[in-house]
């Protein structure tokens, strides 16, 4: 079995990668991060997500700000 480039990645690299993809850069960050996209459209989340369940709900997120 081969690892995938994703397995190894930390999840706040992993985070970076999915938030770039849909247009979103860090607009500031404390104790979370505040990303926002040229629309203006900001989305909050954790500086440092803790498992893959919350990676996929950010991309779920992302995926349903782009519908709205």
């Amino acid at each position: 079995m081969g690892v995938n480039a994703t397995d190894a990645m930390s999840p706040r690299k992993e985070l970076r990668l999915i938030m770039s993809r849909h247009g979103f850069s860090i607009h500031r960050q404390s104790k979370h991060l505040i990303w926002r996209n040229e629309a203006g459209q900001t989305i909050t989340t954790s500086s440092s997500p803790s498992d893959s369940n919350a990676l996929r709900q950010i991309e779920r997120q992302v995926r349903r700000l782009a519908v709205a």
